[in-house]
């Protein structure tokens, strides 16, 4: 049975915003019943001080509580300025994510589109870590990316940078 109580104890100090009840107990022309909990339209989003850090959002999140991960379906990251309470800094997409709920960083992978707003920068790759205490993420070593900026495009292997892809 799925307990809310141990899901949110997970995410502290991680506020949930929104999560509809959990799915159903099987997939589609699966005869096992799901051995974690699910949750649907994922919403959750982390605060530090009064400021909003960033926000996550996907169409499921499954919980595996033994390896204390959330597996999201199709995620939505967004990171707030530091500066500027409640504007918006980056967006990042992917087709797949997880989420550390030990440490809360995030990991977007399958064509992930990780967008710095004020900056017009767009870089592509197949896998991003976001690390959420350091403010910086992460194109593993050997991950190739594409970088496009008002001033060109780049191509690379393996970056780690602050959020705002400065460093």
């Amino acid at each position: 049975m799925f307990r809310y109580d141990r899901l949110l104890a997970y995410l502290s100090p991680v506020l949930m915003l929104s999560c509809a009840a959990p799915g159903p107990a099987s997939k589609a022309g699966d005869e096992k019943p799901l051995e974690h909990p699910r949750m649907m339209e994922f919403k959750m989003a982390n605060y530090e001080g009064a400021r909003l850090a960033y926000s996550l959002e996907g169409r499921r999140a499954d919980l595996l509580e033994r390896q204390e991960t959330a597996l999201i379906d199709a995620p939505l990251l967004k990171i707030y300025q530091q500066e500027t309470q409640g504007k918006l800094l980056a967006e990042a997409r992917g087709a797949s994510g997880t989420l550390d709920l030990a440490t809360k960083n995030i990991v977007l992978e399958g064509s992930v589109v990780y967008h710095v707003i004020p900056r017009e920068q767009r870089l592509n790759t197949s896998k991003l870590i976001y690390r959420t205490a350091e403010h910086e993420m992460e194109v593993p070593e050997g991950t190739g990316y594409t970088l496009r900026t008002p001033q060109g495009t780049v191509d690379g292997s393996g970056l780690v940078a602050k959020e705002d892809l400065t460093q």
